[in-house]
Order: C-alpha cells, then structure tokens, then sequence
C-alpha cells in the first residue's frame, strides 16, 4: 500500500511514473483514454483511487465495460483479459490505477 500511495504522491506532483519489475506496471491514469500493449499471458486489473471513477470503459478485453461507474469499494476491474492486439481504457472523471501482470 506504501508503494501506491508514493506512486499517487509523485502522480499528484506531475510526474508520469511507472512501478515495474519482472511480473507487474503499475501506474495511475485519470481523466483521460489510453492504449494498453498486449502481453500475451498478462492480465489488467484497474481500481478506483477515488470514491467514484465516472465514465469508465475498457475496449477489447475479455471483460468489457461500457461508459460504467467504477467505485473504490467493489472491484469490478479485476482480473481482465487482453484480446487480439491492444486493449484501451477510458475515464472521462476519476483516477484510475492499472495494473498488468503476469498471469498464470
């Protein structure tokens, strides 16, 4: 929890940071719309880092969501599948953290 807590520290003050090592990134979005490489074997997850994410979507993965509210108290993003080729995530309101692993 340290560590994320330092990655939305340096987020706050305009970095644009990435934790990473052999099995995970991780890093923060918000408000905006972004294109997530395929890693074959790795999964996403994302989370709410505030009460309520609006406007939340994610394009071709296994799990799709469409224009959603994503909240910092259920885990609706977890565990997604990449499809063919990249997968997109959107958050028109809301700070998003994401995270790719290396699935199992």
């Amino acid at each position: 929890i340290a560590n994320i807590q330092s990655l939305a520290y340096a987020f706050e003050k305009g970095a644009d940071i990435k934790m990473t090592d052999e099995n995970n990134i991780v890093f923060i979005m918000e408000n905006d719309c972004i294109e997530i490489e395929k890693r074959e074997g790795w999964k996403m997850s994302i989370f709410a880092l505030r009460p309520k994410c609006n406007g939340v979507s994610l394009y071709n993965v296994k799990y799709p969501l469409d224009n959603v509210i994503l909240t910092d108290s259920f885990p609706l993003g977890i565990s997604n599948e990449f499809k063919q080729g990249n997968a997109k995530v959107e958050c028109t309101d809301g700070r998003l953290l994401i995270m790719i692993t290396k699935g199992e």
